[in-house]
């Protein structure tokens, strides 16, 4: 029989985004790329949960839309409520959402069950009902809008409202407010105000309500911003403006003290001490987004190093050759123009790409250098481009492709790069939502887990941020391509043990069988490296079982344009099998090398060197490379290299790059890690020589930081392990509790 869940246990599971802070992981993540994270993970997340403050908040942040409206329910009523005023409030409500969501307040200390007085009051004869922690109670503030409020309202206003309810005015402001409570208190005084509203005034006092507390957009309502001053009481003993007949409800409703408006920020509320006037429960709308149904995962019975790896080599093949652009803006990203383009040339989707280009920046794969400078002063302009980190790449090189494959999640998961945090905080959200899950099965539906997933996590929780994730993780190969979303095999590897995963997945199988017709056959088994050699210049038709791939021209052709020549190709492909290759996939790779010879680009000032003058014709017809003549097989263009080369791979062209091709300027050196970890040195240093002059700990902690951040920089195979867990599952809390 299973242990009963530990207070800890219970904790993470409805806060799991308090259990990443613990382990300072996602958007909670350390400040530089490789820094290990807290030693004894058992009592960092012991410690923080679930008494931290922060822990506290994140639970408020994540507790979803059923679980905000009781806390602003019990905020509402003084901090307690006793269980039949509660089920008044919540009659529209789903009883089973509201009883999950009270146990989700309960398991994270936001709420208990205690004796509470039945009035509100807090005076009068007491029944079980539930009670807002102090904690709960000091973050969640003042529900609503009071008149009580320093600047809601002015002392003339004030005196407006009490002539209007025919209430004698003091001459204190607070005063004047307690005489406004206590005549809407009045059971008189309350008809006496009904009867003055109409039912256009009561239809709209009652679609405020419907919102809840909080102030609103006029247009919620149907009314127009700009319409709000003409509504509006006036201040500073001005005189009253007479309002359009269609906004007499609204002024009628403010001149009572009901309503409040801000023509300023454009809002609307009612005033708290209003709401008794209406005699209705604070929320009308309590909606209920079922768990979506579970199904079996369709995986590949393959298995194997996910096909994003092979887009990762041949990305970083392809930016070796044509580098690109870095956005002005400074983003560690690419253009969206260059992820489209890189895709059509790839064969993938959009979505892979920005992946990789994301990871790889946020990793260091490439840098940003300089490649031209034009103009002087404010007219300086720099184009800077993403160049490759020799020292990096050469340790990425040196891993496993399963290794690899890990450290890549581990960046997307928890980004060394600067990143959207509500976009990481749903990633770990959804992870651990898949990581509940039992093995082997699937949510069905994206559409529907979004919404759940909104409705369960609300603020934080965000539908459109789930179905961007979900694309991601489909990219990275965490879940299948189609089908439920659930994790695969490897994806609940990778995230219990990344460390032991190219170990764990490591193929034994070191050959496959290439065929006269083209086609490879590799075991299931097959080296995760090979397979990813493979997938460079052939395409994937079968995993079911055996690995079935079809060498493919237009690949060995952009292989080629990569760097890849034409005999290394054959003798890699003769590698695989034990007996000679096929004479036709031979003339096959050939055929293809042979496409990406015809055209070169040679990096001047751009020269374009043909084999055949018909092909330099066809390419002195494109407009956009911008390249004149100047022999039947040479032409020139103002234009970079990399640049002319796009053109003409786009209309299939296939053209070589001769040379670097990054820019047309002037060479320059290429910046490398060991750059930056001089720098951090440079940096600690310094602050080491402050921190010892004045003794102060904060300054000596700071030099240890930068310190810690030089060493990490100046070890590419520490900058690429991965030093932890990847993200909190309910596996790993209870191992930790």
């Amino acid at each position: 029989m299973a242990a009963a869940p530990t207070t800890l246990e219970r904790f993470a599971t409805h806060a799991p985004l308090a259990a990443c802070a613990a382990l300072k992981l996602g958007p909670f993540g350390p400040a530089h790329p490789g820094a290990a994270p807290p030693t004894d993970r058992r009592r960092a997340l012991r410690a923080a949960l679930p008494a931290s403050p922060l822990a506290v908040t994140t639970a408020i942040e994540t507790a979803g839309r059923t679980a905000r409206q009781l806390l602003t329910v019990l905020r509402w009523w003084g901090g307690a409520i006793a269980d039949e005023a509660l089920e008044a409030e919540a009659a529209g409500a789903d009883a089973a959402s509201v009883a999950e969501a009270l146990t989700r307040l309960a398991d994270t200390g936001l709420v208990a069950r205690a004796r509470v007085a039945v009035a509100p009051s807090g005076r009068g004869p007491t029944r079980q009902g539930w009670l807002l922690t102090p904690v709960a109670d000091e973050l969640l503030g003042p529900i609503g809008t009071s008149l009580r409020d320093p600047n809601a309202v002015t002392t003339d206003v004030l005196a407006r409202i009490c002539r209007r309810l025919a209430i004698t005015v003091p001459s204190r402001k607070d005063e004047r407010i307690d005489a406004v409570v206590a005549h809407f208190a009045d059971p008189d005084g309350r008809a006496a105000t009904l009867a003055e509203l109409d039912d256009d005034a009561i239809r709209l006092v009652h679609a405020i309500a419907d919102r809840g507390p909080r102030p609103v957009s006029p247009m919620e309502v149907g009314i127009e911003a700009y319409d709000l001053h003409s509504a509006e009481a006036p201040r500073y003993g001005m005189h009253a403006r007479s309002p359009r007949p269609e906004l007499a409800p609204l002024a009628t409703l403010v001149a009572l003290g009901i309503v409040g408006l801000d023509s300023w920020d454009r809002r609307l509320w009612i005033w708290r001490e209003a709401w008794p006037l209406l005699g209705r429960a604070l929320y009308a709308d309590w909606p209920s987004v079922p768990r979506p149904a579970t199904a079996p995962l369709v995986e590949a019975s393959g298995g194997g190093v996910p096909a994003v790896m092979a887009t990762y080599e041949a990305a970083l093949r392809h930016w070796d050759t044509s580098p690109p652009a870095a956005l002005k803006n400074g983003e560690p990203r690419l253009a969206k123009a260059a992820v489209r383009g890189l895709a059509k040339e790839l064969s993938t989707t959009p979505a892979t790409v920005e992946i990789v280009a994301t990871t790889a920046l946020g990793m260091g794969l490439l840098l940003r250098n300089v490649v031209a400078t034009s103009g002087r002063g404010r007219h300086r302009t720099v184009d800077e481009a993403w160049m490759a980190d020799p020292d990096l790449r050469a340790a990425w090189a040196a891993m496993p492709a399963w290794a690899r494959w890990a450290r890549a999640v581990a960046e997307w998961a928890n980004p060394g790069a600067p990143a959207s945090e509500q976009l990481v905080a749903n990633r770990h959200l959804v992870l651990w939502e898949l990581a509940a899950l039992p093995e082997g099965e699937g949510f069905t539906g994206d559409e529907d887990l979004a919404a759940w997933m909104e409705h369960r996590y609300l603020p934080i929780g965000v539908g459109e941020a789930v179905l961007d994730v979900l694309g991601e993780l489909r990219a990275l190969g965490l879940v299948p391509p189609k089908g439920p979303v659930g994790l695969t095999s490897a994806g609940r590897r990778v995230l219990a043990d990344p460390q032991g995963l190219a170990e764990a997945e490591g193929g034994s199988a070191a050959g496959a069988v290439v065929q006269a017709d083209h086609t490879i056959v590799c075991p299931p088994d097959l080296d995760a490296d090979l397979l990813i050699r493979i997938a460079e210049v052939a395409r994937l038709e079968s995993d079911a079982g055996a690995r079935i791939f079809r060498v493919d021209e237009d690949l060995v052709t952009k292989a080629v344009q990569d760097g890849r020549a034409a005999p290394d190709i054959v003798a890699f492909l003769e590698s695989l099998g034990t007996t000679p290759l096929p004479d036709t996939v031979r003339a096959l790779v050939a055929d293809g090398a042979a496409r990406a010879g015809r055209v070169r680009v040679v990096a001047a000032t751009t020269v374009v060197v043909t084999d055949d003058p018909a092909d330099l014709a066809r390419a002195c017809k494109l407009a956009s490379a911008k390249l004149t003549a100047v022999s039947p097989t040479v032409a020139t263009s103002p234009l970079p290299p990399g640049k002319v080369r796009q053109v003409l791979d786009r209309k299939g062209l296939a053209p070589l790059l001769v040379g670097s091709g990054a820019s047309s300027g002037e060479e320059r050196p290429r910046r490398r890690s060991a750059e930056e970890a001089a720098r951090l040195e440079a940096q600690a240093r310094s602050q080491r020589r402050y921190a010892e002059r004045s003794g102060n700990r904060y300054l000596r902690d700071s030099a240890e930081r930068m310190e810690e951040a030089a060493r990490v920089a100046r070890d590419p195979a520490r900058r690429l392990a991965v030093t932890g867990p990847i993200a909190v599952t309910p596996a790993l809390v209870r191992e930790l509790a």
